[in-house]
């Protein structure tokens, strides 16, 4: 599946026409309406798990309540026995999907955040101060992750941070702006200047 508009900003970047940061910015705003978060994703699939499975359990006990349905004693307590598992069941449906959607939050608040370890930094919040609404919106996890930022910043990528360079510092590139042969970078590397070949 192809980004809308990834050929363009890609030639941009190439020809120069925008940075690093710039690319990563429009690459980032253009992903975002493409495609939906892996935390998303598995928040979905399990809850459709959950629900198969349970419509599977369902099934399989209609059928039974099909073959048995001339015994009307046994079948009315089959009845409420079945209405009581399938409410224990819809309980345990929701207590699941409400944790699948914390755990979906905290990740992808965590990793908006550039956290380096995401399981360490989530050891740090307390799960008693999150809450889901009815409508699915979760709270209480960015009050915490500020928090958690001031009192820890060695676990969040800075946004200063340098990245590391290889070499001995020294320039690739000869006094006249050209690039060195690679006979003159070994011998630059081996201590030597060029003119004791």
């Amino acid at each position: 599946m192809a980004i809308k508009g990834l050929a363009d900003l890609l030639k941009k970047f190439k020809s120069n026409e925008i940075d690093e940061a710039k690319f990563e910015e429009e690459f980032g705003k253009n992903l975002a309406t493409e495609f939906i978060p892996k935390s998303k994703y598995n928040e979905l699939s399990e809850a459709k798990k959950i629900a198969e499975k349970n419509l599977e359990s369902a099934n399989v006990t209609l059928e039974e309540l099909k073959k048995n349905a001339g015994l009307s004693d046994e079948y009315k307590k089959q009845i409420e026995e079945l209405k009581s598992s399938n409410s224990k069941a819809q309980e345990e449906y929701q207590a699941q999907l409400k944790k699948l959607r914390i755990d979906s939050a905290i990740d992808s608040a965590l990793s908006n955040a550039k956290a380096r370890n995401i399981k360490a930094t989530k050891a740090l919040l307390d799960p008693s101060k999150i809450i889901v609404s009815d409508s699915g919106e979760v709270t209480g996890i960015k009050e915490q992750l500020e928090s958690i930022v001031k009192d820890n910043p060695f676990l969040f990528e800075s946004k200063t941070e340098e990245k590391p360079r290889f070499g001995n510092g020294k320039s690739r590139t000869n006094d006249d702006g050209s690039k060195p042969t690679l006979e003159a970078l070994m011998m630059q590397a081996a201590g030597l200047s060029s003119s004791e070949k």
